[in-house]
């Protein structure tokens, strides 16, 4: 099953990349045919169809996306990853109220990194 098609995606992922390759030290890769954003060799974001995942957030913020933009868990096939925030994206003016989201994990996984070192 493929997650992400390039055709319908494609404008929004280069709406997201327009603000998250401006952040220090962010790369982009492919994972599962999806684009990922990491942090040093940490992941903070994927884009797939008609979502964006956020992987580093703390509860209280998984708790508001759940709460205000019908956000989920994250599962692919029966393997729920219950951190990983996917939050629905129809359009590339939806990614203005994520954005500050996808900052949060971008930090938590820059400092994850930076630990590790």
């Amino acid at each position: 099953m493929k997650l992400y098609h390039e055709e319908r995606m494609d404008p929004i992922r280069e709406a997201f990349e327009a603000d998250v390759l401006l952040m220090p030290d962010v790369f982009p890769r492919k994972m599962m045919g999806c684009p990922c954003y990491m942090a040093g060799n940490k992941m903070f974001a994927t884009i797939e169809d008609d979502a964006i995942v956020i992987t580093k957030l703390g509860e209280e913020d998984r708790e508001t996306l759940m709460a205000e933009h019908d956000a989920g868990p994250f599962t692919h096939g029966t393997k729920v990853m219950s951190k990983w925030m996917k939050v629905p994206i129809e359009k590339e003016d939806d990614l203005d109220v994520i954005l500050p989201f996808v900052v949060k994990s971008y930090e938590a996984a820059a400092k994850e990194y930076e630990a590790g070192r």
